[in-house]
């Protein structure tokens, strides 16, 4: 007796659980999606045990914009005739995966305005599941961060060195100055105004004369 009863609990446990009943249930994403401007993203909602594409309605809406839809399937084909105009040409649910019970949104070419909270919607089974998306702007690109940072060190760069050659410019002025002086005592005008120059003839007069 005590036999039976155990087999008879057993049978009730399995057909009390969602995947016996024939009775679908949306499996919830706890997690937002993070998109980036301008690529493609995937809004997940599946139906576990999957059901039949083409006995099914598929709604998929934003509660924040009223009555028009993100994306609507119904009985196998896309009803798009209520679709918000924002997303127009940019959403589609894969036919290979909806027998599987993925009735995912595939959303192309995100924009800011996408950011926000979705719902997955099965008319049928008054089942539904809600998808936080997050969307941020577009990093830039590897090159342009490299140029922010060696900008400001090549700039820095350029300064020191501008100083250190001006030091060893006057430094260079009155060794030079001294020099000619030495060789050419009869053109201390050519040394005071162009030093460099006249150092560079001058430092050569011994060796002419010689």
């Amino acid at each position: 007796m005590s036999l039976c009863r155990c087999f008879g609990f057993l049978l009730f446990v399995l057909h009390s659980l969602p995947g016996t009943t024939g009775h679908s249930v949306v499996v919830n994403i706890s997690q937002p999606i993070v998109a980036i401007v301008g690529e493609d993203t995937i809004l997940p909602c599946h139906l576990d045990p999957a059901v039949d594409p083409a006995s099914t309605t598929l709604e998929w809406s934003r509660p924040d914009q009223g009555h028009r839809f993100v994306h609507v399937r119904h009985e196998g084909e896309d009803a798009l005739t209520d679709q918000n105009p924002s997303y127009k040409g940019r959403t589609s649910v894969s036919n290979n995966t909806l027998k599987q019970g993925d009735v995912s949104l595939k959303l192309s070419r995100v924009e800011l305005s996408d950011n926000g909270t979705y719902r997955c919607y099965i008319p049928k089974l008054n089942k539904e599941s809600f998808i936080s998306l997050a969307v941020g702007d577009m990093p830039p690109p590897a090159h342009k961060i490299v140029l922010v940072v060696a900008i400001p060190i090549m700039i820095l760069s350029l300064i020191v060195v501008c100083l250190t050659c001006d030091k060893r410019a006057d430094d260079a002025e009155g060794s030079g100055s001294r020099r000619c002086r030495e060789y050419c005592s009869d053109c201390p005008e050519c040394c005071l105004k162009t030093c460099n120059y006249c150092c560079e003839i001058c430092m050569e007069l011994p060796s002419i004369i010689t």
